[in-house]
């Protein structure tokens, strides 16, 4: 059924054509047009069919969702707004419907004419946008790390149940996919038709096999086939692919790129949106990361409420000034990846940190930093979150196969509740590496699963070996006491997340979540830890080691110290 949009706010377009004319002075030829954002107030008069516009995939998510078929945001922007501007620009691109905005080049006199116009909201010059995601690339490869890429996701457990991300479809926003048609990795998403749709929005035009290698190595994190090993969670997915990237470092239209590709993956429905991409200071700066204040933040929240889950890479700057996540990996709704390191099985130190500058958790979750992907020569080792986010993203595939009914809330929440370090969490690490067993069996106990119970424990044993926490009363100082001789140095040997359990984490935390402090100890190493004095005698504490989550405060250490004082 074909809806009107009806406004309030009308602008009577009497008239209108005359005025143009008073206001769209010839542009001077000295004059450079910039690329912009022009944004409108209304949709007033505009008519939308939901039924014939989207995919039957994106009108299923929405009914699973609980939502209209359609709502302003959804609606065409006004095609007499758009004829109004378009002989004020030299170039107009395109418009996006989510933000009732066009893009187009505007010369600085045609700026000022354009935000005139009585329907026209504001106009906004674009930034500087770099390609940011990273890759470092290892001549050869290890087949022992492309199975622990998937084996320390648990997917074993997801495939033995034929869970594989099939009937999911998944959209890919990168720099091109070039050579996915003939890599041998790759061919069953040729043979199978599960490449369902592909859009080369720099170029306008729909082949995407060509200018870069980044997608086609992300989109073998989560669809390869190597000697019938998966590479990823995800080779039964469906897949839309988007070249959103020019990679030239004067580039200033990635954002709006990524912006619409998001609307095109709503509107062939996707489920998924992997995005192993950043952008951060050539844009914003780092106040900027708040998680809801950017365009692309903005367009990230609005396709979470839209029903799909946007996976995003937490970004490689970790080790310099930037340090933090970068856009939209900050958006409040985003799921976003950091990197482990596979063979310490603690945070890369090349991965972004969190929070985002509104205090928000961020990473959400962890996966391997280095990993086994597609090159246009075979395989190769590759390095970044660029490759953490896409192992993550074909994960969530398996269990939206599992759950098909669940909202996209829901399995965000419950991606956070399964991996291996929740309750606790960091800003490194998030809450780990996302565990398949949760989700297979959650009534099985997680110790040997994911990050364990969530109940508070009075002290965490594993293996003989105990350690809680005590109070000095002469000192005032609270440690995480070591009871017992930890495992010996030996047991850790280099292979690919064997000690991923085997680290000690602790935090300390405000009553609003917000972390005051965190660390990760080898056990090797650790011979108890002072906890950093505070006067919050109701701040929680967390200290997880081997599966297992102690939860306290500085006010149930001392009581608990004084009663076996007595005791004794």
């Amino acid at each position: 059924m074909v809806q009107t949009y009806v406004d309030r706010s009308r602008y009577c377009l009497v008239g209108l054509v005359f005025f143009l004319m008073l206001v769209n002075p010839m542009h001077a030829q000295w004059e450079d047009a910039e690329r912009c954002w022009v944004f409108y107030k209304d949709k007033h008069a505009t008519t939308f069919d939901p039924h014939a516009y989207f995919d039957a995939k994106a009108i299923a998510r929405r009914q699973r969702e609980g939502l209209a078929l359609a709502d302003s945001t959804d609606f065409p922007v006004n095609q007499q707004y758009i004829n109004a501007v378009q002989p004020h620009s030299t170039a107009y691109v395109a418009e996006s419907r989510w933000f009732n905005a066009s893009v187009c080049y505007l010369t600085p006199s045609a700026q000022r004419a354009v935000a005139q116009l009585p329907f026209v909201q504001e106009v906004r010059i674009m930034q500087l946008l770099p390609l940011a995601a990273c890759v470092k690339s290892v001549l050869g490869y290890d087949l022992d790390l492309m199975r622990a890429q998937t084996d320390i996701l648990g997917y074993k457990l997801f495939a033995d149940r034929g869970l594989n991300g099939k009937g999911v479809n998944i959209a890919i926003f990168d720099a091109g996919f070039k050579g996915v048609p003939t890599h041998p990795q790759l061919q069953h998403l040729v043979d199978n038709n599960q490449i369902k749709a592909t859009y080369n929005i720099v170029l306008n035009r729909n082949f995407v096999f060509d200018y870069h290698t980044h997608g086609t190595m992300v989109l073998s994190c989560m669809a390869g086939i190597y000697n019938e090993t998966p590479m990823g969670c995800a080779p039964g997915a469906n897949y839309l692919l988007s070249r959103t990237e020019q990679t030239s470092s004067d580039s200033k239209i990635e954002e709006d790129h990524w912006v619409r590709s998001l609307e095109w993956a709503d509107k062939n429905g996707a489920d998924i949106v992997n995005s192993s991409l950043g952008y951060n200071v050539q844009l914003y700066t780092r106040k900027d990361m708040t998680g809801s204040s950017h365009m692309m933040a903005k367009a990230a929240n609005t396709a979470f409420s839209k029903g799909i889950l946007v996976v995003n890479s937490a970004g490689n700057n970790g080790q310099d000034w930037w340090e933090i996540v970068s856009a939209p990996g900050d958006a409040d709704s985003v799921l976003t990846v950091g990197g482990i390191d596979p063979w310490s099985g603690a945070h890369h130190p090349m991965s972004s940190y969190g929070p985002n500058t509104a205090g928000q958790l961020k990473p959400n979750v962890s996966a391997f930093f280095k990993a086994v992907v597609c090159s246009a020569n075979g395989l190769t080792e590759a390095e970044g979150t660029s490759f953490s986010s896409p192992l993550v993203a074909g994960f969530a595939a398996c269990v939206m196969q599992m759950h098909p009914d669940w909202t996209v809330r829901k399995v965000y929440a419950e991606i956070q509740k399964s991996a291996h370090l929740y309750p606790y969490y960091d800003y490194a690490h998030g809450y780990g590496i996302p565990q398949a067993a949760y989700f297979i069996d959650p009534a099985v106990p997680v110790d040997s699963a994911n990050g364990g119970p969530s109940v508070p424990l009075d002290s965490i044993q594993h293996r003989g070996h105990r350690f809680d926490f005590v109070y000095n009363a002469t000192s005032d100082t609270y440690r995480i006491q070591l009871c017992e001789e930890l495992l010996p140095t030996q047991a850790f040997v280099a292979q690919p997340a064997d000690s991923v359990r085997l680290l000690v984490y602790y935090h300390l935390c405000d009553e609003n979540g917000n972390l005051l402090t965190y660390h990760v100890i080898l056990p090797e190493e650790f011979d108890g830890a002072v906890l950093e004095s505070t006067n919050c005698d109701e701040c929680m504490i967390r200290a997880h080691y081997a599966g297992q989550t102690l939860t306290t405060t500085r006010k149930k250490i001392r009581e608990a110290t004084f009663k076996k004082d007595e005791k004794n």
